[in-house]
């Protein structure tokens, strides 16, 4: 099963915990630059580095970003119950950029306003499919502020600090009232940022909300007393107590549409598509593999070429090297090998070439006539190839042959020509137990 954890991402460090940012954080990682100025990949590998100490196997997160990456206003609409399309849009009216460029979500006020919070879904699209390939599951996405009311006792209002940013949250009966997040100059020694943080108070802040709310944040215990002190509010040792019950029982999610978690059939796919990847890379390395073997036969291929025409050149130094060396040098050593094949006593081995031609030709007609294209002696057997008048003289050579007692010659094969006359083929074999003599069947 998932372990389940909170990522909380400050100004300047990433805190690994079971969910009470009361307790001390399992991991605290500190980041080479303000959160804000990584590139999403670098965030991610940053998170990941910080997972991967605190647990082992898959994990469930609530992720807790800064507020200061948020774009927060109250808007209202004069309807009773307005879609959030229609508050989607009038929060656009306040914003800089378009809303679809945005993920957002609303708490709904009375009278029809809303508090709505947008973040530029760019910043975690990126983020969030690199943390889900390493099996860590984004759920939930909320605020800093937010998630610290959750785990505080204050009744009224909690101020949260960061080092470059302050959220001040008002509610009322768990239901918040108010959201308002002001971005501060970075490097400020404690008296700047206290003097920074109550000038805002003292001008921009309505009188409903400027009631002494509970300070926590993780800038450090000295600063927070500090601003404790200056603002006549509760120190952060007791604002950071957990309460027996959430005093804030809102909250914001940010995971939803572009940045929603995956489904399991997403989960699958992605899956599906690591397998893939996997092939991929090792159908490469095969592909890649056969190309250099290929190569190799090649060069083996042309190195036995070369070879072959040095050897045509040795025995046939006064004739030109043909394309199909191999078929050449193979019907040469035929040629040889029947001109040099030694006699037997025995009736089987008995093949003189010269006495079957011999014979072949005193069996012939002198009547017949003939364009003979090809006589070839192989071995024992005999194949006669050529031109004839007509399918007649053809049968009349066929049957001088098998009349030899050496050779049996079936009936030939003949197509006429369209130039008039026939072409035939003729095959005789050799049997076995006839007489050596050649000698014509009476």
């Amino acid at each position: 099963m998932a372990e389940r954890l909170t990522i909380q991402i400050t100004d300047r460090e990433i805190r690994i915990s079971d969910g009470d940012p009361s307790a001390p954080p399992a991991e605290t990682r500190t980041l080479s630059a303000t959160a804000a100025a990584l590139a999403p990949l670098e965030l991610a590998e940053a998170v990941l580095d910080a997972v991967k100490v605190t647990a082992a196997g898959p994990v469930c997160v609530t992720l807790v970003l800064p507020s200061s990456w948020c774009y927060v206003h109250r808007v209202s609409v004069p309807r009773r119950r307005p879609s959030r399309t229609t508050l989607a849009y009038a929060l656009e009216e306040y914003l800089p950029v378009e809303i679809e460029q945005l993920t957002y979500d609303f708490l709904r006020c009375s009278n029809g306003a809303a508090i709505g919070v947008a973040i530029e879904t760019e910043r975690l699209s990126e983020c969030l499919p690199t943390l889900a390939d390493s099996s860590v599951t984004v759920e939930r996405i909320t605020l800093d502020v937010i998630h610290a009311a959750r785990h505080s006792h204050a009744d009224s209002g909690l101020l949260w600090c960061d080092t470059e940013h302050v959220a001040l949250l008002a509610y009322d009966g768990g239901r918040i009232t108010g959201l308002r997040v002001v971005r501060l100059a970075p490097d400020l020694d404690t008296e700047q940022w206290c003097e920074r943080i109550c000038s805002y108070l003292d001008c921009d802040v309505t009188p409903a909300e400027r009631t002494p709310p509970s300070v926590a944040g993780c800038v450090g215990e000295s600063r927070l007393t500090a601003l404790a002190v200056r603002l006549n509010a509760a120190p952060s040792s007791e604002a950071s107590v957990p309460a027996t019950r959430s005093r804030v029982v809102q909250d914001f999610d940010l995971a939803r549409n572009a940045l929603a978690p995956a489904s399991r059939a997403v989960d699958r796919l992605r899956a599906w598509r690591r397998v893939a990847v996997t092939s991929l890379v090792a159908l490469l390395t095969l592909c890649g593999g056969l190309v250099v073997h290929q190569s190799q036969l090649k060069h083996q291929l042309r190195a036995i070429a070369d070879w072959e025409r040095g050897c045509f050149c040795e025995l046939f130094p006064q004739q030109t090297v043909p394309a199909g060396v191999v078929l050449r040098l193979a019907s040469e050593r035929r040629r040889l090998e029947g001109l040099t094949l030694a006699g037997s006593a025995t009736r089987t081995d008995q093949a003189d070439a010269l006495a079957m031609l011999r014979a072949v030709v005193a069996a012939l007609p002198d009547d017949l006539r003939l364009d003979l294209q090809e006589l070839r002696i192989e071995g024992r057997d005999v194949t006669v190839r050529g031109a004839a008048r007509d399918h007649r003289q053809a049968e009349r050579l066929t049957q001088a042959i098998d009349a030899l007692e050496l050779l049996q010659c079936p009936a030939p094969r003949t197509d006429r020509r369209r130039e008039g006359g026939v072409r035939f083929f003729a095959h005789a074999r050799f049997i076995e137990d006839a007489d050596p003599s050649g000698r014509a069947k009476p």
